[in-house]
């Protein structure tokens, strides 16, 4: 697995002893794919992935714009990572096609997930919206059922 570069922007909150995360990295920086976006509080050592609908979406920038409200709701009790497809955002000759396909897709948030699991010591939970409850399903289906969804990347694992 390719090494990954972090660009930390971590913040302490004094307050409550709650580490407050937000921050911003590729998990393949050689080819600029699957860009991460993490932002909440990791106190509970939880990290929720949003799978964002539809086919091709772009979930950094619905996390980003704050859409859903969740900067000053879900963010203060457990962090929250957003990620690209693979591809997107980018000129057509610097994608590799070959890798623009489901099971790709499914395999790339099985990554995503694992390497929160392993930056974070955080439980991982797979949050899907519309389509994206059908990714998240569809990329746990192999494993096990005892270990779906809520064991799949319990840290300490």
């Amino acid at each position: 697995m390719p090494k990954t570069i972090l660009i930390l922007f971590g913040l302490f909150s004094l307050k409550t002893g709650a580490q407050q995360i937000e921050q911003f990295y590729y998990l393949e920086p050689e080819t600029k794919n699957l860009p991460v976006y993490i932002r909440g509080k990791l106190k509970p050592k939880t990290v929720l992935l949003y799978i964002q609908g539809g086919i091709a979406q772009n979930g950094i920038n619905f996390g980003r714009s704050d859409y859903p409200n969740w900067k000053n709701s879900q963010e203060e009790k457990v962090a929250i990572a957003y990620y690209d497809e693979r591809g997107l955002n980018r000129r057509i000759n610097h994608i590799d096609t070959s890798k623009i396909n489901e099971s790709q897709v499914l395999e790339d948030i099985l990554c995503i997930a694992q390497n929160l699991k392993d930056k974070y010591q955080a439980e991982v939970y797979l949050l899907g919206h519309s389509l994206g409850e059908q990714k998240a399903f569809r990329s746990i289906a192999p494993y096990p059922p005892q270990l779906r969804p809520s064991e799949l990347f319990k840290s300490g694992r």
